[in-house]
This record gives C-alpha cells, sequence and structure tokens, in this order.
C-alpha cells in the first residue's frame, strides 16, 4: 500500500485494507484463521481485507453513505448492518472469533463494554484508538473478561489516538 495508513478516504477510494498502521495489521494477519467468523464495528476497507481472509464477516456501520458503499463492493461472505440494535441476535451468541471495534463513537462504548457477549471463549477483541478516556470504563469492564495481549502505540506529531489492543477473552 503506496499512501500512509491514515489517509482520509472517501466512498469512492475504498481500499481492501485496514485502517490501522502496518504493524497492528500484520499482527492480526497473524491471529486470523480461514474458518474464522469476524464481527466489525465500522464498516470500510478493513471488512474488504476481512471477506479475503475469513469464512464470514458482519460488519455494523452507522453512516448510510459509506455502509451503501461497502454492501456494493463487498463479496457473499459479508453481511453489512446498519446499527446494533439491528443485530440484537448476536449478543449472547458468543458466536465470533474476532471482533473488530472501530465504528463511530457514540456506540463504541457500548460494544467495548460488551465486547465478550459476541466473542466465543479465547476468541480475540481488536480495539483501535484503545486509549481513548472517554471509554476508560467500558474498558475496564472489558478487562473482566479478556486480556490484554499486544498494545501498538503508534501516534505520530500532532495526534494522540492511533493506539490498538488486542485482547484475547477468556477461555471457558
Amino acid at each position: 500500500m503506496d499512501e500512509p495508513w491514515y489517509a482520509p478516504r472517501s466512498p469512492d477510494e475504498i481500499v481492501a485494507y485496514p485502517w490501522l498502521h502496518a504493524s497492528a495489521v500484520e499482527y492480526l494477519e497473524g491471529i486470523l484463521r480461514p474458518d474464522w467468523r469476524v464481527l466489525e464495528h465500522g464498516a470500510g476497507g478493513s471488512t474488504l481485507w476481512f471477506a479475503e481472509r475469513v469464512a464470514h464477516v458482519t460488519t455494523i456501520e452507522h453512516d448510510t453513505q459509506w455502509r451503501t458503499r461497502v454492501r456494493e463492493l463487498a463479496p457473499d461472505n459479508v453481511e453489512v448492518l446498519a446499527r446494533y440494535f439491528e443485530a440484537p441476535f448476536l449478543v449472547g451468541a458468543c458466536t465470533h472469533d474476532l471482533f473488530l471495534i472501530d465504528g463511530d463513537r457514540d456506540s463504541r462504548g457500548h460494544f467495548i463494554e460488551s465486547a465478550h457477549l459476541y466473542v466465543k471463549p479465547g476468541g480475540w477483541i481488536v480495539l483501535d484508538n484503545a486509549n481513548r478516556p472517554e471509554y476508560a470504563k467500558e474498558r475496564a469492564e472489558m478487562a473482566k473478561h479478556a486480556e490484554l495481549k499486544a498494545r501498538f502505540d503508534n501516534n505520530v506529531p500532532f495526534s494522540l489516538y492511533f493506539v490498538t489492543e488486542f485482547w484475547k477473552c477468556a477461555s471457558e
């Protein structure tokens, strides 16, 4: 990928690559398995990238224009939902092997706090912009159910929140 990972994107320029730093993407690629089911809060390039590597991707996206464009580009193994309330069946099901939380700020706290309800025991939670102070309470709740395994602090000058964390859910 020639452009910086943090370059702004438009719906016409969705690239099949996560909007994460290369070091976090490398770690992520190392844990993925082809038979996995991935849940994602925040659709985009990562949705298309996951679709090339796993069995199924369910992504939750609040922005109508962005969601429509991702649906147009997504292959058959991707399900694009509008908001988490469209998918109440997901809560408590623990059917996903990995959950990437990197969507809109209004619902992010909900997903951080309840992430363990979406992921299988022993599964992964990936939290981007993990050091945002407004999610401290939710991260503390998540820490009761998962263990921090890796943290990538990729802040560049004049940036604050380019931190990605990888959490492993407790096994049964």
